[in-house]
């Protein structure tokens, strides 16, 4: 190593060194049992020559000379068609984002950190993994593109020489002519003039990275707050769930011969999220027959009683606890989101529904679920226009809430005035999105 050379050149020349040294030391390892257990003198020198034949083969000279040429034989690619067939000759693709000017649909155009593949040679994917590795922020992939002056210097002390293995290292990026396969899947899109153009869809193995590496983390940080949801006790962090996911396997029990990410990343595995329409069991919506929508309708829908459900949990806890008190302000909010809910079901009744004989109705609940935006009754229109109505059916919410609080019975019951502060912030939530949604108020 020259004396002009620089610290930052020394380093990233170690750097190679060890990723090389990490090649070699399991072979190495191989052959020292290998030379512990010879009993003759030719077994002991075979074993010996061995050795320091690997030592030279994976030498950084060697290597990087050896494994540059080899380069050719994997192509970086965010498409690979071995994921549709094994046998498949189509060509891979190589998507960048910046040339997408279509942004209304999802795709590998959407990942903000595209993670390449590659695939070809499966005994060769080291080459790519030794290209990935990163140094200070950036991979050895990317200082070979930019032809890192750095790189060059702490590849070789020739610096032409160094060049070349970069060039040979950068073959890994070269595409084929765009081709489909036999065994590829093809659909027939019809065109305007009777005619149809041929689409080869290619697996988006760097999309469907994205995705595992997103639903993997999801569900390893949210261990935590599922076991305290299985506790009954409150945690301050949410969690999402993915349900209804499958697992299909890519390479059976030799992934790697499919691509380097499926191999290394995914294990060979692909999560696949519900494509499945939603079954909805809801019942239908009729008339209400009763005074006010909140003693019966509203008070035993599922989620409402769900929710009424954890409320109990969390007023029989101590209410001292700030994050408690934040738990029963969240239940409330979430039991009047459901208010908007029973709403837009009950605008999908025929207008006028609420005027019918059968509907024994207050007048304030009729204005806010049976909006008289269809009839000639000017009085009706003008009281429904004053929002007043409004003030009613959030009052007469509260004094629900109100009443449901008063029948749990209490551990450690919370001051009645901070219940009543409660139900007033919650029932100026209702009136407000009472009014949003009812636009004519």
């Amino acid at each position: 190593m020259s004396d002009s050379e620089s610290d930052d050149q020394k380093t990233l020349r170690e750097f190679i060194d060890f990723f090389i040294g990490e090649r070699l030391k399991p072979k190495l390892e191989e052959q020292e049992k290998l030379l512990a257990k010879a009993d003759t003198p030719g077994k002991v020198e075979e074993i010996t020559k061995k050795i320091e034949s690997l030592e030279t083969e994976y030498s950084r000279q060697e290597w990087l000379a050896a494994e540059s040429k080899r380069a050719r034989q994997l192509t970086l690619a965010t498409h690979i068609p071995k994921f549709t067939h094994p046998m498949a000759k189509a060509s891979m693709l190589y998507f960048n984002a910046e040339d997408c000017a279509e942004r209304n649909f999802v795709g590998t155009h959407c990942v903000s950190e595209t993670q390449n593949d590659v695939s070809g040679n499966a005994a060769l994917l080291y080459i790519y993994a030794f290209l990935r590795q990163e140094y200070r922020g950036k991979t050895i992939l990317a200082l070979a593109e930019e032809r890192s002056e750095e790189l060059a210097k702490a590849m070789s002390d020739d610096i032409n020489e160094a060049y070349g293995w970069i060039d040979g290292f950068l073959e890994i990026k070269e595409m084929e002519s765009p081709s489909s396969h036999t065994l590829m899947k093809q659909v027939y899109f019809p065109l305007d003039d009777g005619g149809y153009h041929l689409l080869s869809p290619v697996f988006p193995t760097s999309l469907v990275q994205c995705v595992y590496e997103h639903i993997r983390d999801v569900r390893d940080s949210a261990a935590e707050t599922r076991k305290a949801r299985k506790d009954g006790i409150f945690s301050e962090n949410g969690y999402r769930e993915y349900r209804g996911t499958a697992i299909t396997a890519y390479g059976g029990t030799k992934p790697q011969n499919v691509s380097y990410l499926n191999n290394s990343a995914r294990h060979g595995e692909n999560i696949l999220l519900p494509s499945c329409p939603p079954n909805w069991n809801s019942k239908p919506v009729s008339p209400l027959k009763d005074k006010s929508v909140f003693k019966y309708k509203f008070g035993r829908r599922p989620h409402v009683m769900e929710l009424l459900g954890y409320l109990e949990k969390l007023l029989k806890t101590s209410y001292k606890n700030a994050d408690i008190r934040y738990g029963i302000e969240m239940k409330f909010d979430a039991l009047s989101d459901e208010l908007m809910d029973i709403y837009q079901e009950y605008q999908t009744l025929p207008p006028g529904w609420s005027r019918e004989s059968g509907c024994r109705l207050n007048m304030s609940e009729k204005l806010w679920l049976d909006p008289p935006l269809q009839t000639d009754d000017e009085a009706l229109i003008a009281r429904y226009e004053s929002g007043d109505w409004c003030d009613d059916v959030a009052d007469g919410f509260a004094a629900w809430l109100s009443g449901v609080i008063e029948k749990i019975s209490y551990d450690k019951r919370p001051p009645e005035e901070d219940v009543s502060l409660m139900l007033v912030k919650t029932a100026k939530k209702v009136l407000k999105d009472i009014k949003e949604a009812n636009v004519y108020v």
